[in-house]
């Protein structure tokens, strides 16, 4: 449960159906959730209802390309050092120089990726990056809306 009053924004890109609330927390620390609607109908209606009935500021702003992709741009990042490391990681399991830990949690991983092996892990990789890039692009040609409601 969010009061209303705690709320310092609230914002919604229009081709998501997300609405993120930051807010102040416990001890006036930051916070912010997520959420979204069944119906888009329900999300126009909410924001709505904060406009009319709790007086926020309704501000509506197109992203510029690289803050819409700078999420996506930082998951490439991360999915290539990721794709990086399992490619060296299935190396060593290959030739027998991976250390051995007791960890599950690695364990698991290493299972994974001997059985990938070093291309499946470049396969996969590159598809995941792919993907990524593709969704940079859409994004960095047609940057979404941005709506913001502030509170006055």
């Amino acid at each position: 449960e969010i009061k209303y009053d705690i709320i310092k924004s609230v914002k919604k890109e229009d081709a998501d159906d997300e609405i993120l609330i930051k807010y102040k927390g416990a001890l006036g620390i930051p916070s912010e959730c997520e959420f979204s609607f069944m119906n888009k109908n329900d999300a126009a209606s909410f924001l709505q209802y904060l406009e009319t009935e709790h007086h926020f500021t309704h501000t509506t702003e197109r992203l510029s390309p690289i803050k819409s992709a700078r999420p996506y741009i930082i998951g490439l990042v991360i999915s290539i050092g990721i794709t990086v490391f399992a490619h060296y990681q299935a190396v060593a399991i290959a030739n027998g120089t991976a250390n051995e830990s007791s960890s599950r949690k690695t364990q698991m991983f290493n299972n994974i990726v001997e059985m990938l092996g070093d291309k499946g892990v470049i396969g996969i990789g590159v598809l995941v990056c792919a993907f990524i890039i593709y969704t940079i692009w859409k994004r960095f040609t047609n940057p979404p809306m941005l709506t913001t409601l502030l509170p006055k």
